[in-house]
């Protein structure tokens, strides 16, 4: 169970990172995961 815990605090920070980094996009262009400018 604590292996289950630890998998979604991992998946759940790669979300928050993802949408913080959606937020920043307008001021700075930055690549999406494909490496194209988004």
């Amino acid at each position: 169970m604590a292996a289950y815990w630890a998998a979604v605090g991992v998946y759940s920070g790669h979300i928050a990172r993802l949408l913080r980094r959606n937020t920043q996009s307008d001021r700075q262009r930055q690549p999406d995961l494909f490496g194209k400018a988004a």
